[in-house]
């Protein structure tokens, strides 16, 4: 499934306005490009529709969003959360 490119403010749509500044000052911290938003879209799931904003870059663990795409995050499926959507910084 390939992600779903997102201008800024639409990926900062999906997440709750109180994180915004946390999302912000994460991507200036460590330098990133890219943002990457990973959801929980398992329908049996307690956690289904939660959510992670990722930082992508240079000096990040990934360098581009194509590395991120078709990733999860968390080893236990039913927590499982793909990479769905990214915007450029």
């Amino acid at each position: 499934m390939a992600m779903e490119r997102l201008t800024k403010e639409q990926f900062m749509d999906r997440f709750d306005a109180s994180v915004h500044d946390k999302i912000d000052a994460a991507a200036v911290k460590c330098g990133a490009t890219h943002l990457v938003l990973y959801e929980n879209q398992d329908m049996s799931s307690s956690c289904l529709g939660d959510r992670s904003a990722l930082c992508v870059g240079p000096s990040c663990t990934r360098k581009t969003p194509d590395e991120c795409d078709g990733q999860w995050l968390n080893d236990l499926p039913s927590q499982r959360q793909y990479a769905v959507a990214y915007c450029e910084v």
